[in-house]
């Protein structure tokens, strides 16, 4: 009898851990699992792109970046929404250019000192969207800052 009992209630705990549930509304992209696939733990099987959360990185210059700080308004052209005006705000400045945080920075091996203005990424908040303009990930975007 208690055999049986442990199994009902081990049968209920994996029915459980059958079904994934997401913190937050959004879309399920890049799905890699099919019907009848076997899974194992950290195998990473889709992409949730939460909704109302979108942001831009956009790349500044370092020589753009003089009066550019959190709170300001953005106004945003995105290219596949063409003439269609969206806004946000800038949610904040990255500590470092984008070279100083990759893998391998690039090194000048010749000897030869060229200096070029570096890439700051700035992290621009989306104001909520519209259901007739939804937004993909990896769009192109133009932004304006308000300078204040």
């Amino acid at each position: 009898m208690l055999k049986a009992q442990a199994a009902i209630a081990q049968a209920r705990l994996d029915l459980e851990h059958t079904r994934v549930t997401a913190a937050q509304d959004g879309q399920i992209s890049n799905l890699s699992l099919t019907a009848g696939s076997l899974v194992s733990v950290g195998m990473p099987l889709f992409a949730l792109i939460a909704q109302d959360s979108f942001h831009i990185d956009a790349n500044f210059k370092e020589t753009e970046l003089a009066g550019i700080h959190p709170g300001q308004e953005v106004d945003i052209q995105i290219d596949m929404y063409s003439g269609q005006p969206f806004k946000g705000t800038v949610e904040s400045l990255s500590g470092g250019t984008g070279t100083a945080f990759s893998l391998l920075p690039p090194q000048n091996a010749t000897g030869n000192w060229v200096k070029i203005a570096q890439r700051v990424p700035v992290r621009i908040k989306f104001a909520p969207t519209d259901a007739e303009h939804p937004l993909r990930i990896g769009a192109t975007a133009t932004v304006s800052v308000h300078l204040r």
